[in-house]
């Protein structure tokens, strides 16, 4: 079934390590902090540190707002993040740290586990029309403009959250801009 979250019903958590808060918008349906098989959340970055461990989970961080961040893993890899809608990727089980490039950073969070679900982050900063792929669970996240879901004209407002369930995504458009669409795939 197709429906929008509201900013309204997003839920605010601790880290999982204790150094910050997260704004939960979406969990699977027996999701918890400690086990769960998808989660997408919004965090606000304060300071340098190391990020939660999420050992067994795929992770996608996405920049909102901010002048960026350098996140540093344990096997050497960096990736700069820089201008909104930058992406990095990265297992949830590596030693990881941020350094924030000049203040504080909101982001974007997609967090899969490894074995249930394959994530594909796409984020759009020019205005286009998205086709959904079928079969899959998505969900839709615009910045600052209102995005238009087909068939039916559905308006999405900045911030929301549109989840449109596995069943029901064949056919579904997307026409925004500044915008992140989620698809998950069961493994």
């Amino acid at each position: 079934m197709s429906r929008i979250i509201t900013p309204m019903q997003y839920k605010t958590v601790p880290w999982k390590n204790g150094q910050g808060q997260t704004t939960e918008m979406a969990i699977d349906e027996n999701g918890t902090l400690e086990s769960f098989d998808w989660r997408i959340s919004q965090a606000s970055v304060a300071q340098d540190g190391p990020f939660s461990s999420f050992a067994g989970y795929d992770r996608q961080l996405i920049l909102l707002e901010g002048n960026g961040m350098l996140l540093e893993y344990a096997d050497g890899r960096k990736d700069q993040l820089s201008n909104p809608l930058d992406v990095a990727v990265f297992s949830g089980g590596e030693p990881t740290h941020a350094t924030l490039t000049d203040g504080a950073i909101v982001d974007f969070n997609v967090i899969t586990k490894s074995d249930k679900y394959e994530a594909t982050v796409t984020t759009y900063v020019e205005r286009t029309t998205v086709l959904l792929p079928a079969d899959q669970l998505c969900f839709v996240y615009c910045l600052d403009a209102e995005a238009v879901v087909m068939p039916g004209e559905l308006r999405l407002a900045p911030v929301h959250l549109l989840v449109v369930a596995a069943e029901e995504s064949q056919g579904v458009k997307v026409c925004g801009q500044k915008m992140i669409v989620v698809c998950l795939k069961r493994r």
